[in-house]
């Protein structure tokens, strides 16, 4: 039974490691996404300021505009994924915590029982001797 508590608490500490890793993942598709969000909006305000030098490379500029806001949805995309996916090892990290609070109560009342039993044992047998 103690193997089983040792081996659930390690199940436990890598179900938290996995979910930890679920959240950094996240947090740097958020930031990935949102630095791709400033970075379309500085190409979009440079776009609409009305200087000689910009007129050469509207085009490419407009073009670049685009491909910031595709990889931008990309990112948004991964994120509603990666949430999901979060999600997913929170429900599995809250189910091994209920399995491993459930084994080690388990397991505890194996040891009360057996203390309670090394008391009791002593006792009952001094009820087994003749009185004279």
């Amino acid at each position: 039974m103690e193997d089983r508590v040792r081996r659930m608490k390690r199940i436990q500490t890598v179900q938290e490691q996995m979910h930890r890793l679920a959240e950094q993942r996240l947090s740097g598709l958020v930031s990935a996404e949102k630095e791709l969000r400033r970075h379309e909006e500085q190409l979009v305000t440079s776009l609409d300021e009305a200087t000689l030098l910009h007129g050469l490379f509207v085009e490419q500029m407009a073009r670049r505009v685009r491909t910031v806001a595709v990889e931008a949805a990309a990112t948004a995309a991964q994120a509603v994924v990666q949430r999901e996916k979060l999600l997913e090892e929170k429900l599995k990290l809250k189910r091994v915590e209920d399995a491993t609070k459930r084994i080690e109560r388990e397991y505890q009342r194996i040891l009360e029982r057996k203390r309670l039993e090394e008391v009791v044992r002593p006792v009952s047998r001094v009820g087994d001797a003749s009185l004279p």
